[in-house]
């Protein structure tokens, strides 16, 4: 009897009736994941688009709803300000201005948050928030260990905006 040809013929066969089929229940689960996070923050930043502001109450239902997938994330907003600058062009009596976006990062938005309970916004001003996974789930080790998938520690899972839409100052 050839034993090597048997231990061959077993361990395809365990490979095809079992880990082909994990690995695509762990692949489903993870095109869920990304579908809940994407509509968690589509909703989130059409919520702070619509009423124009964003409160620490928002904020912590939105990480609560992101950690329902067992998954660690991490959240960074940003808030881009329309400012005016002169144009350097124009001669002094023109008085020319040039809009810009000044941008104010994750940190200083909640730092606000926290201190004053609400980050306000004003028409015209661009917002995005961006999630990305930490971590590894056992899916991700799974085809790793199958196909050979290099491991990221970062993976971007979600990036959305717009411009606000109302004033509320």
């Amino acid at each position: 009897m050839d034993y090597f040809g048997r231990v061959m013929e077993l361990f395809v066969t365990i490979v095809l009736l079992f880990m082909v089929p994990l690995n695509y229940m762990s692949a489903r689960n993870e095109l869920l994941c990304q579908n809940y996070v994407t509509t968690e923050t589509t909703y989130f930043v059409d919520s702070v688009r619509n009423i124009g502001f964003v409160n620490k109450q928002m904020y912590e239902t939105f990480v609560k709803k992101l950690a329902k997938t067992n998954v660690p994330y991490e959240v960074k907003m940003v808030h881009y300000k329309v400012k005016l600058t002169e144009s350097e062009e124009a001669d002094e009596s023109e008085g020319i201005f040039l809009p810009y976006y000044h941008g104010i990062y994750h940190e200083d938005i909640m730092t606000e948050v926290l201190a004053s309970e609400a980050y306000y916004f004003y028409k015209g001003d661009f917002f995005s928030v961006s999630v990305e996974k930490k971590g590894f789930t056992w899916g991700d080790r799974l085809e790793s260990f199958l196909i050979g998938r290099n491991l990221t520690n970062e993976e971007l899972q979600v990036v959305y905006g717009g411009s606000i839409r109302d004033e509320c100052e």
